[in-house]
């Protein structure tokens, strides 16, 4: 089933976040992924939503912008930038650290921390290129791992402007 993500910015009030995810949850929109993050602005909250089957998008939309607490949905379709974060403890042992580090490098992430039998790292991208840094260092041993779900930014100029309440 195809997957669609919608951005959306919220008035960062008391409750607003539950009556966003409770609204999602009580109506069983089929939400795939969810992402809350910080703005530049103050008292301006933005989630990215990602809903599992484009039959769901305009509904899930249009319940969305019903809410008091939210300034804008937008569908993040073309014209945006999509990213995960990731990071991972991977076993390594001296012999191994030099092609671990190629590997991760070649993915564009990076060492954050290591140990006598271990690197810690960080990678950000697509989703594909985390999913095969991952099957990469699958081999090695992942002992933990963390990864978000897909933050989305519009690529050029939004459509409208949008003001703080």
């Amino acid at each position: 089933m195809s997957e669609a993500t919608l951005t959306l910015r919220f008035s960062e009030g008391t409750g607003a976040v539950d009556r966003i995810i409770g609204l999602l949850r009580r109506r069983g929109f089929p939400i795939a992924g969810m992402t809350l993050e910080r703005t530049h602005a103050d008292g301006v909250g933005r989630m990215t939503v990602v809903v599992d089957g484009l039959n769901h998008i305009e509904q899930v939309t249009r319940h969305l912008r019903r809410l008091p607490d939210v300034l804008e949905v937008t569908n993040a379709g073309a014209g945006t930038i999509q990213r995960e974060f990731a990071l991972a403890r991977v076993h390594c042992v001296p012999d191994q650290r030099s092609e671990l580090e190629a590997i991760i490098q070649h993915y564009g992430g990076r060492v954050i921390s290591t140990g006598e039998e271990y690197l810690a790292v960080e990678a950000s991208g697509r989703r594909d290129e985390l999913d095969a840094m991952f099957s990469e260092l699958m081999p090695y041993g992942i002992e933990e791992s963390a990864r978000t779900n897909p933050m989305a930014l519009h690529a050029g100029a939004p459509a409208t402007e949008w003001q703080t309440v």
